[in-house]
């Protein structure tokens, strides 16, 4: 018996249209669910790469404060590959501090474009609420009160009527400032995104540079150990040659302007 009558209720025509709303609105809820868990998701990716950049900002310092010490240092083969070395080091930060403001314009980019997507959707539904809002008022517009009066049978429906027309006013105003500020927001979006997307390109052109300035770094450090033998004396003897060189040079630049 009660198979029969699930089965009966399974076939009915209201069973079927209730559990086709039911799924349509499944299917309609679960993209802003998907949308609004990646941007979370995104939000917070962008929140630990502030967190890095700030280290690696941190880290950076500390290794320009110990550079500038050894500057005021005697100039020796063990400080002149000490500062190849923290340069090296910085160089190597520098350039993981740059990878990861990449990341975050990237993310920032992707967040700003899905928000931009979501927003030009809402502004669809907005606008098409507005254009109801707009046909409702101007009927109402075009029905005088004597004519509203005369159309209904009793006082309720008078007062219902005149109700319905201010819900729809409002409804209209409430739409129109709701489509200003989604219009303001979006192009606030798209401002910010081409404002992103020029900081990515700034940081690939500085990571370009960073890497080369790595790789000089490696090859003086080489060429100083070959050219000194890693001896301290042939490092004096290398700067003595240095010193000698732009006095020379100091010395002939006096003649000519003398």
């Amino acid at each position: 018996m009660r198979r029969r009558v699930f089965t009966m209720i399974y076939h009915s025509e209201k069973f079927k249209k209730d559990l086709q709303k039911i799924l349509l609105l499944v299917l309609l809820l679960l993209p802003f669910q998907a949308g609004a868990a990646t941007a979370a998701e995104l939000a917070s990716k962008i929140s630990d790469r502030n967190k890095e950049i700030d280290a690696l900002e941190a880290e950076i310092a500390s290794f320009q404060k110990d550079l500038l010490a050894i500057g005021k240092e005697s100039e020796t083969l063990a400080n002149a590959i000490k500062t190849l070395d923290l340069n090296r080091k910085k160089l190597s930060a520098d350039i993981n501090l740059t990878q990861k403001k990449i990341d975050r314009a990237t993310l920032t980019i992707n967040n700003l474009s899905g928000d931009i997507v979501d927003k030009g959707k809402r502004i669809g539904v907005v606008e098409n609420g507005v254009a109801d809002s707009l046909r409702l008022q101007n009927r109402a517009d075009n029905e005088s009160l004597v004519f509203i009066l005369f159309k209904y049978a009793n006082w309720s429906r008078f007062f219902d009527a005149l109700n319905a027309n201010a819900v729809s006013r409002e409804d209209f105003r409430n739409h129109a400032k709701e489509l200003e500020e989604l219009k303001t927001s979006l192009e606030k979006d798209k401002a910010e995104t081409e404002r992103a997307r020029a900081e990515l390109q700034k940081y690939r052109t500085d990571l370009t540079y960073q890497k080369q300035l790595l790789d000089q770094n490696r090859a003086e450090k080489d060429k100083l150990l070959k050219e000194t033998k890693s001896k301290e004396s042939e490092y004096q003897k290398l700067l003595d040659e240095k010193q000698a060189k732009r006095d020379a040079f100091a010395l002939e630049l006096y003649q000519f302007e003398s």
